[in-house]
């Protein structure tokens, strides 16, 4: 083998561990697994402009909570400030991150680092990043937010 070709070799072996690291660094109950679905179905309902995941994925006590708002909002204002917010932008690119997500019983807390590449009404394009922790009841055999915090993270001037 010639040395270049070595180079070549070496280079796939050192790509594919790279690849296969975080694939390996966690095993994921199915329960973790099934919360983690649906925290990435709800955004993709987001993505979508889709408001209807409100009723689907959330509890009749939900608590929410963002870096925006003075004070956590109930399902009902929740839903209607997601109704504006999806009248005056869009999410053109998300990427979710999980950080960690723990099932005790039927409860289950995840927390996870989003970036949005998000285009607003006027045709402003802008990068937002932030991390959520999002606490999950089990009741009848379904998986319901009822507490949801998420926070930008500062931008970098």
């Amino acid at each position: 083998m010639t040395g270049r070709a070595l180079s070549a070799v070496m280079a796939l072996v050192v790509l594919a561990g790279m690849a296969a690291a975080p694939l390996s660094a966690q095993t994921w109950s199915a329960e973790q697994q099934e919360v983690w679905a649906l925290e990435l179905a709800s955004w993709e309902a987001i993505k979508n402009k889709d408001l209807s995941w409100i009723d689907q994925y959330t509890h009749t006590n939900l608590l929410a909570w963002d870096d925006q708002r003075p004070m956590p909002r109930g399902k009902e204002v929740f839903r209607e400030w997601s109704r504006v917010t999806v009248e005056n932008s869009t999410i053109l690119v998300q990427q979710f991150d999980p950080v960690g997500i723990v099932v005790e019983d039927n409860t289950a807390v995840a927390m996870y680092y989003y970036a949005l590449h998000v285009e607003d009404r006027e045709g402003e394009r802008e990068d937002v990043y932030g991390r959520c922790t999002d606490i999950w009841i089990k009741q009848g055999g379904t998986w319901l937010l009822i507490g949801w915090r998420c926070a930008d993270l500062p931008e970098d001037d």
